[in-house]
């Protein structure tokens, strides 16, 4: 019996833990579904019952957008204000042409010293071909003298042989006179007439010896003669040339002076004429600025106008003013700049044809 109710209290036991797990099962599954039935009432009432999103409202501009360029042709001085700028860049193209270009005057070189040197350099020319024709001479001479010496002795001797025997003579009376009883009186003419033997003697040698040298120096000249008159034709010539140089550096000078006095006198009045056209420019300038300023004042005064009858809060003008090309013209970093410079905007509402409209009536 105890081993019988032992066995019914296991079966027990088990069967009551196989219903515990079925339970939890159930329990599981159960809310599971729970879980999935509202996420599928929560997705159909946002599907079906939640109203879609209103569509954006456009937003209007409160900033309006000219062109410039385009609306001023509309006005009725946009024609000669178109003629003015035209005249202007003339002016500024004739100034541009009148004003001289720049030059730079070389340094002034003396030109003695190379006149001296060219000078120089001709006369050392002349004086080594002198100095040659010297050698030639001497060399002649030489030459002349040694084919001429056997000649010349041989006149030499004879004419001491002419007078050799009478002063001879005259010397043995006076060396005998005491022997030969001869008084003074007599040795006085003796002596005098050995003296004029001797004297006669002396002056035909010396007669034959400068007639020797002087045919030896003729000879010497005849040799050189057609080199020296050739030298003399040179130096001659190089006078005259260095005169006609001298010359022409003068007229070439002359020239320049009064090339540079016409030049000078030519950009004085063209830059006389310059200044003429500069403030002419400059007029013109300021006339169409006050052209400009007028146009604009009355474009300004028409977007003005718009902005109103539109609520805008401000109308941006492409392009928008240079500054710089409002200051002097000395004031300028560019001579010619851009009157106007371009203005980018988004987000704003173009009104130039508008514009035009206003300005046309």
């Amino acid at each position: 019996m105890a081993e019988k109710s032992s066995k019914d209290q296991a079966v027990d036991a088990a069967s009551m833990k196989s219903f515990l797990k079925r339970k939890r099962r159930a329990v599981c599954l159960g809310a599971l579904l729970s879980l999935g039935i509202v996420a599928l009432g929560g997705w159909l009432f946002r599907t079906c019952i939640t109203p879609p999103p209103a569509a954006p409202v456009a937003v209007k501009s409160a900033v309006g957008f000219v062109n410039l360029q385009e609306a001023i042709k509309a006005h009725k001085d946009y024609e000669k204000l178109q003629g003015l700028r035209q005249e202007l860049v003339a002016l500024r193209e004739e100034v541009k042409e009148l004003l001289p270009p720049p030059r730079v005057n070389p340094p002034v070189v003396e030109a003695k010293p190379f006149d001296d040197s060219i000078w120089q350099k001709n006369a050392q020319n002349i004086i080594g071909q002198y100095a040659e024709i010297e050698r030639r001479k001497k060399k002649a001479a030489a030459e002349y003298r040694t084919e001429t010496e056997d000649d010349y002795i041989a006149q030499r001797d004879a004419i001491d042989a002419a007078y050799v025997n009478a002063i001879a003579n005259l010397r043995m009376k006076l060396d005998n006179a005491d022997v030969l009883k001869l008084d003074q009186e007599m040795v006085a003419k003796i002596t005098a007439e050995l003296e004029y033997l001797q004297m006669e003697r002396g002056d035909r040698q010396k007669a034959l010896w400068e007639q020797r040298e002087q045919s030896i120096d003729a000879y010497a000249e005849q040799a050189v003669a057609q080199r020296m008159e050739e030298l003399r034709a040179q130096a001659l010539a190089m006078k005259e040339s260095l005169a006609a140089e001298a010359m022409q550096r003068q007229s070439e000078a002359q020239a320049r002076n009064i090339q540079r006095m016409e030049q000078q006198m030519d950009d004085s009045m063209r830059f006389r004429k310059a200044m003429e056209k500069r403030q002419e420019l400059m007029e013109k300038e300021e006339e169409i600025l006050s052209l400009e300023k007028h146009v604009f004042n009355d474009v300004a005064g028409k977007a003005s106008k718009l902005a109103i009858l539109h609520h805008y809060v401000m109308i941006v003008a492409n392009p928008a003013t240079n500054l710089e090309a409002l200051l002097p013209l000395e004031h300028r970093a560019d001579p010619a700049p851009e009157r106007y410079l371009p203005v980018i905007a988004s987000d704003v509402e173009d009104l130039t044809g508008e514009l035009m409209d206003e300005l046309k009536l």
